[in-house]
């Protein structure tokens, strides 16, 4: 499935300030901003600065706006990609007639790690109209992307700008941003003069880490990765629908979640919590572990669905937590504390699971 991003008229959120393509020449007007998931209601349809004038010579380039995505979970992003503005010069001796555009990776410190599609000219060389209503234009129509294996955190970015391939008096351009969600999509031509959203599309299928609320609950697997934080924490909400982690997955933070996973939390094979804090609120589902699945915390807080380690799945922990569901190992589990918690619900040991304290109710 492919996904397609829109270009905020306004916001910018990220913080970031990644360095401009060396390419471009005229950079003094650009504006940083988001390259959005999806439209909004919030967001408006309008004309952007009037770039310009920059060099009248044959070949000359004006950066217009650099555009910065959420946060990518890791993986692989390659195949092609597309994308649509519309866009005016403002006289016919200006001589604009290509959009440049260069996509790249940067990483959480906004660093550039990878170009995805180097500095140029994707599509055809088409004056620019000049008219206040503006005309579409192709970004790129299935160019190819250079291969790249990004980590958890990277985010996409997008530079979009002018250039006059013959000589001009004094060039300017600008183009229309802005997604909001009642105006449709603009399609994929060169003759549209009413107005429509502008837009970029990846043939894959991006990935994307959680920054708020997943009431349906959030699952890892493979080797996949936590890494975004909102504040110190991955999860700004709590997943009402529980945490699964399986294979290597890992979440890495000060806290995993600023609140309670409602639903429980589920580690399998070899995935890990390693936190200062895991929770700071009980996961009312309580926690199970198997595999060689671990939590290894200064502080694991209370849990309220009792607790079930199999097969070398361990805890590790100087402070343990009240649990009023019980404790259930089976297998090699371990339980290794320091201070003994109150466990309502009683210990079950099987196979070679070994704890070092025995609560009152203990089997």
């Amino acid at each position: 499935m492919a996904t397609r991003l829109y270009f905020s008229a306004a916001s910018n959120t990220s913080g970031l300030t990644p360095s401009f393509d060396a390419s471009w020449q005229y950079t003094s007007e650009a504006l940083r901003l988001d390259l959005l998931r999806a439209k909004s209601a919030g967001e408006t349809l309008t004309i952007g600065s009037r770039i310009g004038p920059w060099t009248a010579t044959a070949g000359s380039n004006a950066l217009d706006r650099q555009y910065i995505s959420q946060p990518l979970a890791a993986q692989t992003i390659s195949g092609t990609f597309s994308g649509q503005v519309m866009t005016r010069e403002y006289a016919t001796t200006d001589n604009v007639d290509q959009l440049y555009v260069a996509v790249k990776v940067i990483n959480s410190s906004g660093t550039v790690v990878a170009t995805l599609y180097s500095w140029g000219n994707a599509t055809t060389t088409l004056e620019f109209i000049n008219n206040v209503s503006h005309r579409n234009k192709r970004i790129a129509d299935g160019d190819a992307l250079s291969s790249y294996s990004c980590a958890s955190g990277d985010r996409l970015l997008v530079e979009i700008g002018y250039r006059n391939s013959t000589a001009g008096t004094t060039p300017e351009a600008s183009a229309r941003w802005g997604a909001p969600s009642a105006t449709n999509d603009l399609p994929q031509n060169e003759t549209q003069t009413t107005a429509g959203v502008g837009w970029i599309e990846f043939s894959g299928d991006l990935g994307w880490l959680y920054t708020a609320d997943v009431s349906g609950g959030v699952t890892l697997a493979g080797d996949a990765t936590t890494l975004y934080e909102v504040g110190s924490s991955v999860f700004e909400f709590q997943p009402s629908g529980g945490v699964t982690l399986s294979g290597a997955a890992t979440t890495v933070k000060a806290a995993t979640f600023e609140f309670a996973p409602s639903g429980g939390v589920t580690l399998a094979g070899a995935a890990t919590i390693e936190r200062a804090h895991v929770w700071t609120v009980q996961p009312d589902g309580g926690v199970a572990l198997a595999g060689a699945a671990s939590i290894a915390s200064t502080v694991v807080p209370p849990v309220s669905g009792g607790v079930e380690l199999a097969g070398t799945a361990a805890i590790a922990t100087t402070t343990a937590y009240p649990v009023s569901g019980g404790v259930t190992l089976a297998g090699a589990a371990a339980l290794a504390i320091a201070v003994v918690p109150p466990v309502s619900g009683g210990v079950t040991l099987a196979g070679e699971a070994a704890t070092e304290y025995a609560p009152p109710g203990a089997t």
